[in-house]
């Protein structure tokens, strides 16, 4: 499910960015959306689900074990 929803979020902003006429305006939308959806890439492989930040909490878990262990 949460893979069709990757592919849901890429179709998406593949469609609205042929919208897009300005290739000014096209290149920044197209950093922001690659933003995101590497963002929601990264919540997909390590927790299973879209949008699920809790990926973040046990990184910041892991740099503030390792900083007591020095």
């Amino acid at each position: 499910m949460a893979y069709l929803q990757l592919l849901a979020l890429f179709l998406l902003s593949l469609a609205i960015l042929t919208l897009i006429k300005n290739d000014f305006f096209k290149w920044i939308i197209a950093v922001i959306f690659s933003a995101v959806f590497l963002l929601q890439l990264s919540s997909v492989y390590l927790t299973g689900n879209v949008g699920d930040y809790k990926f973040y909490e046990h990184l910041k878990q892991n740099v503030v074990t390792n900083i007591y262990k020095e």
